[in-house]
């Protein structure tokens, strides 16, 4: 047993018991707290305790970490950006099928990887771990958000070959958008007619997506506009990963817009996640 696998499960059952021993309101108020959504992430880091002491302090902190292995992140702390390491990382939202992902790395040529929506570079980090050769285009608009994936690029610049960065908002025609920032990785563009807001580039994406292996869009509500483009069933990524959003949706139920859209593109999916006003779809071209 490692020293962090055997910290992590003393951890768990010392909760298991504190639920059933504790009076309820101090469960309710340890279980509201950050400190939950502090220490689930914190594992997946080569120090846990140093990660889960700088996002309970908060305070918007931009700190980098290491991951095992050698690589690194930066992000913000006390925002929305933890969350995100546990999902990349522990629950794994973007793990390959593994014949996917030895007929990628077989390649006689370095994996095309575009990221829409890169936050702080966690899934370019996912990819890279298992691609070092991969060449990623990642698009992020925010300017928080880029700072630091700017930064999660400089930490791993030894260990990746090609990793290109966009400060745009991806879309389907070259523009400006009004967009909400700030938010950690749920900035977003408004809604038409909203009065106010960051101006932020918009880059027309098909551009970048020619011949692209690995496609990732999780763009907050954009991704309709650009799944709506007849452009979009033209593109054969082998896999692409859809996070869907009921912001900007044109239709009542967004899972099933979405699953319809690529399924007229010629996709098969699976479901990674869905919740109230969002889902993760894994997307691949439909078996001949």
């Amino acid at each position: 047993m490692s020293g962090r696998g055997g910290a992590e499960r003393t951890l768990r059952r010392i909760w298991r018991i504190g639920r059933k021993a504790l009076p309820p309101p101090i469960v309710r108020a340890v279980t509201e707290s950050r400190l939950p959504r502090a220490t689930v992430p914190a594992f997946s880091t080569a120090n846990p305790a140093r990660f889960a002491a700088c996002e309970l302090l908060g305070g918007r902190r931009l700190r980098r970490h290491e991951l095992r292995g050698g690589w690194s992140f930066c992000l913000h702390h006390g925002t929305g950006d933890a969350s995100v390491v546990a999902e990349v990382f522990r629950k794994q939202y973007y793990r390959l099928p593994a014949a996917m992902e030895a007929e990628l790395a077989g390649l006689a040529r370095p994996v095309r990887v575009v990221d829409l929506g890169a936050h702080v570079g966690l899934f370019g980090i996912w990819i890279a771990q298992r691609f070092p050769t991969a060449e990623i285009v990642s698009f992020e608009p925010d300017p928080e958000n880029f700072r630091a994936l700017e930064c999660t690029i400089a930490a791993n610049r030894s260990r990746t070959s090609s990793w290109e960065t966009i400060q745009a908002c991806a879309a389907p025609a070259d523009g400006s958008v009004l967009f909400a920032t700030g938010m950690s990785s749920s900035s977003r563009v408004l809604e038409p007619g909203a009065p106010s807001g960051y101006v932020a580039e918009a880059r027309d994406v098909f551009a970048c997506l020619d011949r692209v292996d690995v496609l990732k869009i999780d763009i907050e509500g954009s991704e309709w506009a650009i799944l709506g483009d007849a452009r979009f069933g033209g593109l054969s990524p082998a896999i692409l990963f859809l996070e869907y959003h009921r912001h900007l949706c044109p239709a009542d139920d967004p899972r099933g817009h979405a699953t319809e859209l690529l399924r007229t593109a010629g996709y098969e999916t699976s479901e990674v996640f869905v919740a109230p006003d969002a889902g993760l779809l894994a997307a691949v071209p439909r078996r001949q």
